[in-house]
């Protein structure tokens, strides 16, 4: 997606493309960063709750 804008932008002014490489790491740990905590939560609401019980009450 950056090389397109690149390209897009290129083509009224001369420009050498650099690769954002900080922006692109952030935005990759940060979405590591949730899906662990989010998986963490979930892990410890399973555990608390009896899965059997949890569907029994679905159904209702």
């Amino acid at each position: 997606m950056t090389y397109l804008i690149y390209d897009t932008v290129n083509r009224g002014i001369e420009t050498a493309f650099v690769m954002p490489w900080k922006a692109a790491g952030t935005a990759v740990l940060s979405v590591f960063i949730v899906v662990f905590l989010t998986m963490m939560y979930s892990m410890r609401m399973i555990k608390k709750e009896n899965p059997i019980d949890a569907l029994k009450n679905e159904n209702l």
